[in-house]
Formats: C-alpha cells, structure tokens, sequence
C-alpha cells in the first residue's frame, strides 16, 4: 500500500464517520470528483447499485475504493456483468470494516512477529494512532509474538516456516503438554526441527494449495509428506485454491481431510 493509498484509507475512514472534510484528498494532492463519490448502504446490494452508477460515467473509473468488504464484493459483481475484468481492466479495494470485532471490549488483540507487527502499525497507523485515533473504529491491542506465549490455559508457540522467500509464523497449541494442534497454513516447507517438534500432534492444519507446485505454498502431494513424518491422528488441507474441490477428499488418505467454512475441532 504506497502514501497515495493510506491518505486515501484516512479519507474514506473519515467520509464513513461523519467528517466530510477532503482534508486527505488534498494532502495526497488529488481533485475529488463529486459524482464520483457515491454514498450507499454497507451491503453487497448497496454496493452493486452504485458501482453500476460509476461505471456509466465518462471517463469511466480505473478503480473503485469502497467503504468496506461487503460493498467491494457488490462492486465485483456489477463489474463482472459489465463484462470488465478485475483487476486487469478495474481494481476494487475493500477497506476493512472491523468495529464489530472490538465493539464488546473496546478493542482487539493483535498477535504478530516483530516484524508484521511493524508493518500492520505502517499501514494502519490510523488505527494504531493512539494520540488521535479514528472515532469508534477499531482499537488494535496489539502483542508481539517473541516466542511461547499462553492464552487461557493453551500454550501456543510460534513455528518459524518458510513461505517462499519469506519467514512466517504457523502456531502449535499445547495443554497440559499434550500437543493438540499445529497450525502451518501459509508454508512452502516445513523444516525438519518443526516436524520433530510437532510429530505426533493430535490435529495438524496444514497449507495443501492444488496439485500442482508452487513457489510458496505446499501442494498436495508435499503436505501429505510432511503428515507422514509428523504423524497426527488427523490431518487438515487449508489454504486450498479452486482448484482443489471438497470431493477431492475422496481420494485422499485416510484421516486426511480438507476444510471448510465453519469446521469445528472438540480437543
């Protein structure tokens, strides 16, 4: 997200809350359209209506900013029907909506290595901007993640793996010592001290995006080498692509399974 995209961030927050001051718009040293900026409900329906709107105009938008994910999508499918394709032809970006995650406790604990959390506190800085914060959005409480850490009664500790070129976080859950989970969903690899640390964890949640290699995700056939040294008594495939259907399960091994939206785990 370059300067020119976070002033815009700055601008939209403040448009949703009330304060139609382009004060954002000038700093980046843009010119605001009117009929460009249209007002709708924060709902897909809201957000297809308008895009529709926006793209009869001339010159017609090279890209849409909308007030949260939901009008985004809306905006996808009016782009999609317009015969358009995203993002070659048109960009959406969905800027985040999340008060309702922090409503109950006034904020929300954010858990990153050392050097996500920098980059969140970069890109976000109008939410991590304690001395004049964004009225009633959301409030980060944010936690560095420098190694085992407990929430409850779970010890969860971070497993460095490699995601391409990079360095990221998977989490292995214990209670009471006994390995429940290991959660590796965005790896290319898992390094042999990883799998000794987590070999014979009950549940491991593992990255299986397709069939076919990829430079920074496990495929499937890599996964279930890593499952074969770690030994769980269930595996699941996340981070899956479309090209990896639910009825792929089928010719999987058994335990291995592939997740979806709302599985539950009883540990």
């Amino acid at each position: 997200m370059d300067r020119t995209t976070e002033t815009l961030a700055r601008y939209v927050t403040s448009f949703r809350y009330g304060d139609l001051s382009p004060s954002a718009v000038k700093e980046a040293k843009l010119h605001l359209f009117p009929e460009y900026v249209q007002e709708t409900t924060f709902d897909k329906q809201g957000g297809h209506a308008k895009t529709l709107i926006l793209l009869r105009l001339i010159p017609r938008p090279t890209a849409i900013f909308a007030g949260n994910d939901m009008i985004a999508l809306g905006a996808l499918l009016a782009v999609r029907e317009a015969g358009l394709r995203c993002p070659e032809e048109i960009s959406i970006m969905g800027f985040d909506d999340l008060r309702r995650f922090s409503h109950a406790r006034g904020s929300m604990p954010v858990y990153a290595s050392p050097e996500t959390m920098r980059d969140l506190e970069r890109v976000f800085q109008f939410a991590f901007n304690t001395s004049n914060p964004v009225p009633y959005y959301l409030r980060p409480e944010p936690h560095v993640i420098d190694g085992p850490f407990k929430l409850g009664e779970t010890l969860i500790a971070p497993l460095p793996v490699p995601h391409g070129d990079s360095i990221v976080n998977g989490y292995l859950f214990l209670r009471a010592d006994q390995k429940l989970v290991a959660y590796v969903s965005d790896c290319s690899a898992v390094p042999d001290a990883i799998v000794d640390l987590i070999s014979g964890v009950r549940v491991l949640i593992i990255d299986a995006l397709r069939d076919k290699p990829h430079p920074t995700h496990l495929s499937v056939g890599q996964a279930l080498e890593v499952a074969a040294l770690i030994k769980p008594e269930a595996t699941y495939f996340t981070h899956i692509c479309h090209d990896l259907p639910q009825s792929a399960e089928s010719r999987l091994p058994a335990g291995v399974h592939i997740a979806y939206d709302g599985l539950k785990l009883s540990l």
